[in-house]
């Protein structure tokens, strides 16, 4: 029974063959081949746009990794930008401490180097008593007169600046003197006699005394006030130094 059905089958199938080639040979299967050619780019743009489909969530994490990596090297930029400005204050905090250690002041006096921990109309440094540091010691910044200690505790000092309105420095005017007083950010010139030549950028320098060195510099003329019915000249000064940016100072101590 399973022979005859098998035989049956071969002899079906080569019929059929026959019976294609015989179609084929007449033309008759071009329309059919033509419907064959037709579909096949459309089979191939499904298989393209099944393969495109399924390459979506590889792409979406690939831009998700890429997104993550891009804030991961922001944050880098953040941090090295964060470094560099710290090695630029400790490069011009050295900087400054090299120049004051190494200048003209430091030939003839004691320097101690110290930090602004408070601002205000005044500020206080972070050494005291316990450092050496007395009432009435001059701090200065690359020889320029900040102002004068007023007060001392063990690990701190409070200093007057010299644009204080009770900070008053006798300063060298030509061959004469004058005082330099302060006025709230800024400061005036007084008790210069008329006769004495006064001029817009002058720079006027401490006289000096026990405490304080001469020649430090303490500010520079900006603007000149002359009456002739008054004995004295006036005129406005400014401080060489910014108060507020105020890091590193050097307090003056005795020998």
């Amino acid at each position: 029974m399973e022979k005859t059905l098998s035989l049956r089958s071969i002899a079906l199938g080569m019929m059929a063959a026959c019976l294609l080639l015989v179609l084929d040979s007449f033309a008759l299967l071009e329309p059919f081949k033509d419907a064959a050619r037709m579909a096949t780019p459309f089979q191939m743009g499904l298989v393209s746009m099944g393969s495109s489909f399924a390459r979506i969530p590889q792409t979406f994490q690939g831009l998700w990794m890429s997104a993550r990596d891009v804030e991961t090297l922001r944050r880098r930029v953040i941090d090295l930008e964060s470094e560099n400005a710290s090695l630029r204050n400790i490069e011009e905090e050295y900087d400054g401490v090299y120049r004051q250690l190494s200048g003209r002041l430091r030939e003839k006096n004691r320097l101690l180097p110290s930090h602004v921990i408070r601002r205000g109309q005044n500020i206080r440094l972070d050494v005291g008593s316990r450092d050496g540091v007395t009432v009435g010691a001059p701090v200065v910044l690359d020889e320029i007169l900040v102002g004068i200690v007023v007060g001392v505790s063990s690990r701190t000092s409070d200093v007057m600046l010299v644009t204080d309105p009770k900070s008053t420095i006798e300063v060298v005017v030509g061959q004469k003197t004058g005082l330099v007083v302060g006025t709230f950010g800024l400061m005036e010139l007084t008790r210069v006699l008329q006769g004495v030549p006064l001029a817009e950028g002058m720079m006027l320098t401490t006289k000096g005394d026990e405490f304080l060195p001469p020649g430090l510099s303490v500010g520079k003329v900006t603007h000149i006030e002359k009456q002739e019915a008054e004995v004295f000249q006036r005129a406005s000064v400014v401080p060489l130094f910014e108060a507020e940016r105020l890091k590193t100072t050097f307090v003056v101590m005795q020998k």
